[in-house]
């Protein structure tokens, strides 16, 4: 539900995920779980820990992480004069072993910040830690350029089945994007683009379609568009790649 806090969500979209998703216990251990601070109660992990993922998680306090902060003599510097770790003196006692490190860094309007990380991989430093925690950012990078890329920022459907449509098509054109990057913009000087640079400058060459019998055999590009002869090249390597299942 839309009202629904993070707190409240956890534990169904956990279990929607294992119906979805059946692993084994061996496939438990094998898959990460990141979960942001809001989901991160210690009720939450009590719940979660025992059903054998490995997690790395924020802690959902930040003034128990800011107390936690100033018990710490001694911390390793991530970013100079910005960001920085630590082991916590006090590790949490939750319903199984983990690792609890605290994050302090510098807001951009100069404040200061805490935070708890608390993993099931115990062998990990802090730094490490506080590194795999952070890898969870490309997720919402690829949200943010779909938004941008795709024009979906401000898209939304009365219907839930609409909605639901919207964000399935939107998969379905975030996949598309990443195959075409993928086989035909690597190597070229378009490689470094993103999903919004490639719809907006790359999709929009003017060009002519060839079709018979309803097979495109051929697509002139406008030659007077500066990116024209690139693409063209990134074209021909994408068109000799086999098709699926082809020998």
């Amino acid at each position: 539900p839309g009202a629904q806090t993070s707190l409240a969500s956890l534990q169904p979209a956990i279990l929607e995920f294992e119906r979805l998703c059946p692993l084994t216990p061996w496939q438990r251990t094998r898959t990460l779980l990141r979960i942001d601070g809001g989901f991160g109660s210690d009720e939450n992990l009590n719940w979660l820990l025992p059903r054998g993922y490995q997690v790395v998680a924020k802690g959902y306090s930040g003034k128990r992480a800011a107390a936690y902060a100033r018990r710490v003599a001694i911390w390793q510097e991530v970013r100079p004069n910005e960001r920085w770790v630590a082991l916590s003196p006090t590790q949490l006692a939750l319903t199984m072993p983990t690792k609890t490190i605290v994050l302090r860094w510098i807001t951009s309007g100069g404040q200061t910040r805490h935070a708890l990380h608390i993993t099931t991989l115990t062998d990990l430093t802090p730094h490490e830690i506080a590194d795999l925690y952070d890898d969870r950012g490309a997720a919402e990078v690829d949200i943010q350029t779909d938004k941008m890329g795709l024009l979906i920022a401000r898209r939304r459907k009365h219907l839930f089945t609409a909605q639901e449509m919207l964000i399935l098509l939107n998969d379905w054109a975030h996949n598309l994007l990443a195959w075409f990057h993928t086989a035909a913009l690597c190597g070229s000087r378009f490689e470094g683009w993103g999903p919004k640079r490639i719809v907006r400058d790359l999709f929009t060459i003017p060009a002519e379609a060839v079709i018979v019998d309803d097979a495109l055999v051929e697509l002139r590009l406008s030659a007077a568009h500066p990116y024209a002869e690139d693409m063209a090249r990134c074209l021909t390597r994408l068109w000799q790649l086999p098709l699926p299942n082809s020998p």
